[in-house]
């Protein structure tokens, strides 16, 4: 996935990694990991930490998801709108709308739903905020990829 984005690089006539938001910092790779790390020990769901097929799972699912959210419709959204706070809540409501298409949430009442589809916008919206702040996709990727490992697996 990452090879192929950075090929994206040669065909788009761009120059570096920031042209696609490849960049990161050490300080953003810290703020990755706490704030993902943080996330993934309350996340009642997830992938299993201590399995190879789970982790390879977990990584494609994050960064198809953050591919389309933060790199299309966060992206496509901020083109087109002055500021970044309706972006960002736009964005994360989107986000939070498609976990609605789970089936362990799908099954829950309404009410529950509703709380449900609350908490993973606020967590879009981190991650939306990230994006910005950082100018670099592989931010949101990394936070959303440490944040759905089971890390109660591992002791």
């Amino acid at each position: 996935m990452i090879i192929v984005a950075a090929a994206s690089l040669r065909l788009s006539r761009k120059e570096g990694r920031d042209a696609l938001g490849l960049s990161l910092s050490f300080r953003w790779f810290v703020i990755c990991l706490l704030v993902g790390i943080a996330m993934g020990f309350s996340n009642p769901g997830g992938f299993d930490p201590t399995q190879l097929s789970a982790i390879v799972l977990a990584l494609f699912h994050t960064f198809a998801t953050e591919l389309f959210f933060r790199g299309y419709v966060f992206k496509t959204l901020s083109a087109s709108m002055k500021g970044s706070f309706v972006p960002i809540l736009l964005s994360s409501l989107c986000y939070g709308l498609f976990y609605l298409t789970t089936a362990p949430i799908w099954a829950r009442p309404f009410l529950v739903k509703t709380l449900l589809v609350i908490l993973f916008s606020a967590v879009g919206a981190v991650y939306a905020y990230a994006y910005k702040r950082s100018r670099s996709f592989l931010v949101p990727w990394m936070m959303h990829f440490f944040s759905v490992l089971k890390y109660q697996m591992l002791f």
